[in-house]
């Protein structure tokens, strides 16, 4: 997958200054970059998108390059929370692009507490069930909780 180059650590910290989640503008460049407004705006896909120096990038990875440096090739800047609008340092991990797919495509159904569970269709046993290039059953289980402790071990066998 190709990711456009991102500016370096000196560059952003040259043009912004990251404060309350977000990073705010050092230098006007602009009727939209202004000095000590915040950078961006929300997609439709609710990501903040930062254009800067004629191109456009998401927040949250300039974030990271702004505190960490550059990401390492084979890496993804991810959201822990999956607030994809949640900037917050401490909320951003790097992961595989593999385990980010995985994670993305988790199954949420909104009868249970956990992700990768639902109530099976007789409404009697709980379903684990898990994304890796194809939905995988996990089985069916008495309680919600060893459903859910099937797909967290899964999880970690695929990492």
């Amino acid at each position: 997958m190709y990711m456009k180059k991102l500016p370096s650590q000196k560059l952003l910290r040259k043009w912004f200054v990251y404060r309350n989640k977000n990073l705010y503008w050092k230098k006007s460049s602009g009727p939209r970059a202004k000095i000590n407004k915040a950078a961006g705006t929300i997609t439709n896909r609710r990501y903040v998108m930062i254009k800067f120096l004629n191109n456009r990038y998401l927040a949250h990875r300039l974030i990271w390059v702004y505190h960490y440096g550059d990401i390492p090739e084979g890496l993804t800047v991810d959201h822990k929370d999956e607030n994809k609008l949640n900037n917050d340092i401490e909320n951003l991990q790097l992961l595989t692009h593999r385990i980010n797919v995985i994670k993305s495509r988790r199954l949420k159904p909104s009868y249970s507490n956990y992700t990768g569970v639902s109530l099976s269709r007789s409404g009697k046993k709980w379903r684990a069930r898990i994304w890796f290039e194809k939905e995988i059953s996990l089985g069916f289980f008495d309680t919600e909780l060893e459903a859910a402790t099937a797909y967290q071990d899964a999880l970690k066998k695929l990492k």
